[in-house]
């Protein structure tokens, strides 16, 4: 049962007659996003006046439960004079504040979050202020320079906390206190004992997993070893599996699939048993830790599940033996109808959208928030590049000691410098070597030139060679890369494929924005444009467009002030275009031409006849004889 509250006043009660509201209310709640709530109210409302922008509050329970808190942001009125009222969750607080340029020191994640609410609490009002509450995230932190530089709070934590290590903002109220908990994916909410199992269905519910993607044997290797001539070596599983490098799902995943390999390396892993039982794991759960499944309350009635006693962030128990699946999955986003629950809808997935909505993205952003999105990537890379200089800095800034040796050939004359930590270069871990070729280096002792252990090099010619090169910009003529990508690894490009991947596209030009969410708008200024209009206007710079598809192609040039456009049909389709007059095309290769207000047809029979109409009848026409009919030509 819900109840909805505006402010203190109750603004919805199941049952009510005059404490009602209309339509189908909608409320969006997803874990690290702020959420929404869409109602409408009537006029006969008792709070129907009360509701202000950025002022009223709407508050929902279910059966009891806080479920969504937030501020009204939108009103609108439709033919009914009824309000449609649109709320955003309590998080989006934290976009009504800016954080001072200042450089974090030494600081935890629960020192960060501390002074960054503290910043933003003196910012804002009373209602919008939070106080910091748990942090379980940890694991990863790397306690270097935390930078702030005039951006939201909201983005600052997504950016320092959340884009370094993982993990979620959570809203918890306690006596009265809104908390801003700082917690994994796996803290986020209670384990739910009830679990699903999916069966042979699991794939008509997933949004991300096809039976593609579904591996059954695989080969699990560890850390790396001694190179063997050009082969890389790696730590297998022979010696605790009975002389088997490779691990297969049950019997009933490969009846079900057949045998479909691959490779999987844990790269951090040298015990043989523990690069077994990561791999046995893998074909269990890692390899669904990007399924996300979408169910609705009629889908879990059919699995014997209640979609009423599960919440945002429970821990679902989730089995689908014909696919060797057995794992716990969080609900990382729900949709509930308050007034048509049999259209609630739950996702589940072990991993969260990287993408983050912001509160532009609820109430309606464009090209602004496309360059501000770039601005913030640009802001994110420079506090890597600060953090990073900081921490070389701090490295050279060091007392340790160490050795230097000077080799000679047999004439005398000098052939390297090297600088290592032991005296002696086949005990020595670090080496620099300086030599007439160049400068190299090494954290894995003195190896043949061949050997991957040297880290960087730097040739007299001008070559550099490393695992990683670090810079703010790259001006080059040429790049030859096979994968790039951004920091967070959100998008990226294979070179060798040519597999574009990203998990939020926004496109936006003089005149076309395509948007993260899949739509698409022509705008011109204040001008609107359909696409068709867009498309041509956008490329009278060019002069040209061409547009393919399997039924009809499309192509545009301009010239001399004119468009000239082909319409190329396909598969025998017929073709329309209707304005003042209608003109079509059909599938004999027909052209008509009629003109509504005076009843006359003109069609065009290929080939070589133009036929006259009055309506249904002939009145003539014209072919490579001339002109036949009861009418005059003159």
């Amino acid at each position: 049962m819900y109840t909805i509250y505006l402010d203190d006043e109750i603004l919805y009660y199941p049952g009510d007659d005059v404490l009602s509201i209309v339509g189908d209310p909608v409320i969006k709640l997803a874990i690290g996003q702020a959420g929404s709530c869409e109602i409408t109210v009537p006029p006969t409302n008792p709070c129907y006046d009360s509701i202000q922008n950025r002022k009223s509050m709407i508050t929902v329970f279910r059966d009891g439960r806080n479920v969504f808190s937030g501020e009204v942001r939108e009103t609108d009125k439709d033919r009914m004079n009824c309000k449609k009222v649109y709320a955003v969750g309590e998080l989006a607080f934290l976009q009504d504040s800016i954080q001072p340029q200042h450089y974090y020191g030494d600081v935890t994640p629960t020192n960060f979050l501390r002074a960054v609410l503290a910043e933003h609490n003196d910012c804002v009002e009373y209602k919008k202020q939070f106080t910091a509450g748990l942090v379980t995230v940890t694991s990863g932190w790397d306690q270097s320079l935390k930078v702030t530089d005039h951006n939201s709070t909201l983005e600052a934590l997504r950016e320092q906390l959340i884009g370094n290590i993982g993990g979620c903002l959570r809203i918890r109220k306690q006596n009265g206190t809104r908390y801003l908990d700082y917690v994994t994916l796996s803290d986020y909410g209670a384990a739910n004992r009830q679990g699903i199992n999916f069966g042979e269905n699991l794939l008509d519910y997933s949004e991300t997993l096809t039976a593609s993607d579904i591996v059954t044997c695989i080969i699990p290797l560890g850390k790396r070893t001694e190179s063997q001539g050009d082969f890389e070596t790696r730590i297998d599983i022979k010696s605790v599996n009975d002389g088997y490098d490779y691990l297969t799902a049950s019997q009933t995943v490969l009846n079900r699939f057949g045998y479909v390999w691959k490779v999987v390396v844990f790269d951090d892993l040298e015990d043989p048993a523990d690069i077994m039982a990561a791999g046995q794991d893998w074909l269990t759960e890692a390899q669904y830790e990007t399924l996300r499944l979408k169910l609705t309350a009629v889908d879990l009635s059919m699995l014997d599940a209640d979609m009423d006693a599960m919440n945002l962030g429970d821990r679902i128990p989730c089995k689908a033996e014909p696919y060797g699946l057995n794992m716990t999955l969080p609900i990382i986003e729900q949709t509930l109808h308050p007034l048509a629950p049999q259209k609630d809808t739950i996702v589940l997935s072990a991993t969260l959208k990287n993408k983050q909505t912001t509160i532009s993205d609820q109430v309606g952003s464009g090209g602004d928030s496309i360059r501000q999105a770039t601005a913030q990537t640009e802001l994110k890379i420079r506090n890597v590049i600060r953090q990073e200089v900081a921490n070389l800095m701090a490295r050279f800034a060091g007392t340790n000691g160490g050795y230097k040796l000077s080799e000679f050939d047999a004439n005398g004359l000098w052939l390297r410098d090297l600088w290592m930590d032991t005296p002696d270069k086949t005990t020595a871990t670090n080496i620099l070597e300086i030599s007439m070729n160049g400068i190299r280096s090494s954290n894995a002792g003195y190896k043949p030139a061949t050997d991957p252990a040297w880290k960087l090099g730097i040739t007299i010619d001008g070559q550099i060679n490393a695992d990683r090169i670090l810079t703010g910009t790259l001006m080059a003529g040429l790049i030859k890369a096979g994968i790039l990508s951004d920091v967070a690894g959100n998008t990226s490009l294979n070179m060798e494929t040519g597999a574009f991947v990203t998990n939020s596209l926004s496109l936006i030009s003089p005149y076309l924005n395509i948007k993260n969410d899949g739509t698409i708008e022509s705008t011109d200024g204040d001008e609107s444009l359909t696409i068709l209009e867009a498309l041509l206007k956008g490329y009278h710079k060019t002069n040209n467009i061409k547009y393919l598809s399997g039924l009809l192609d499309l192509s545009a040039n301009y010239g001399n002030g004119v468009y000239k456009v082909a319409l190329e049909s396909k598969q025998g389709m017929t073709l329309k275009i209707a304005s003042g007059e209608d003109f079509t095309i059909d599938e004999n290769g027909t052209a008509i031409l009629e003109y509504d207000g005076r009843n006359w047809g003109i069609r065009i029979k290929s080939p070589g006849q133009i036929n006259f109409y009055q309506g249904n009848n002939l009145c003539g026409f014209i072919d490579g004889n001339g002109w036949h009919g009861q009418y005059s030509t003159t």
